[in-house]
């Protein structure tokens, strides 16, 4: 009773640190005051994100697509996700991984608001959020982001699936023909659905479906383990929420000739879980989409 009790408290503390991202909704803000917020750094939305790790792959450069959320920016600061309890541990990891540099790494913030972002106009509630929110987690965000300026949208994957999906599946077609060596992620998400996305040829390390950091010592291992060192070049993916930029900053260090690609909440909603706000919003249809890839 007492484990429930405390478990119960905890996720009562985990919405209630969540509602505060997404309140003031309502409040109207006019355009100068989210042009002046925003001046100070360059935001890169879907297509330029999309170009940008296209060109890096093409080239064959080390690179990482660094796909960070509200939820990296509370366990980095101090508080829990509602997928990974808090540490010290797992905060010192992503405190690291927001302070990583290079210009081949691109970190990610949900910034697309109402007047704010080229791609928000069309972006589902879920996807774009509040200018308040955005305020809000940029702030704490630069608590551990110290020389913040290019910042890349995290909506890549779930915009062009849900928007424009003959883009997003030539760009699974894109990751395949380039060495789509090896999926990191959610060990529910079915093998079928890996390899039509990512190709038959794609190895898969299956983690936790939460809590992911708890097992990351022996995921990291896994993964090192699976990569041979002959020098060729390989994009890893990831799908394993927070955690998951604590195993790229991991690799990242580690390894040479790679490309580390965040595939985010898109696996949830291909894999017919209802996990996110977009994905109800957006009326997303996964069966749809895999069809149309199937299909191409």
């Amino acid at each position: 009773m007492k484990n429930k009790l405390q478990k119960a408290i905890a996720l009562c503390i985990v919405i209630i640190t969540s509602v505060t991202f997404y309140t003031h909704a309502k409040k109207t803000v006019n355009q100068s005051e989210i042009n002046a917020f925003f001046s100070g750094i360059t935001y890169y939305d879907c297509e330029e994100t999309l170009e940008k790790i296209m060109d890096i792959i093409e080239k064959k450069e080390k690179g990482m697509y660094l796909r960070f959320g509200d939820g990296d920016v509370l366990l980095a600061t101090g508080r829990r996700d509602i997928n990974q309890k808090f540490s010290e541990k797992v905060s010192a990891e992503l405190q690291e991984a927001f302070a990583l540099e290079d210009k081949n790494i691109l970190k990610t913030l949900p910034l697309n608001c109402d007047g704010y972002g080229a791609c928000s106009s069309e972006m589902c509630r879920g996807m774009k959020i509040p200018f308040r929110t955005c305020k809000y987690i940029l702030n704490k965000a630069k608590k551990v982001w110290k020389n913040m300026g290019d910042i890349y949208t995290p909506w890549l994957l779930s915009y062009y699936a849900t928007y424009y999906p003959e883009i997003c599946i030539q760009f699974f077609e894109f990751l395949k023909d380039h060495n789509c060596f090896m999926f990191v992620g959610n060990q529910k998400a079915p093998t079928d659905i890996i390899h039509l996305l990512l190709g038959k040829q794609c190895r898969i390390i299956s983690t936790p479906t939460k809590h992911s950091y708890d097992h990351i010592d022996r995921i990291e291992q896994e993964c090192l383990d699976t990569i041979p060192n002959d020098g060729n070049y390989r994009i890893i993916v990831t799908a394993m929420g927070c955690a998951g930029r604590a195993l790229q900053k991991r690799l990242w260090k580690k390894l040479d000739n790679v490309f580390l690609f965040d595939f985010g909440s898109l696996i949830d909603a291909l894999c017919g879980w209802n996990t996110r706000p977009w994905i109800r919003r957006s009326r997303f249809d996964g069966k749809q989409f895999l069809n149309k890839m199937r299909k191409n």
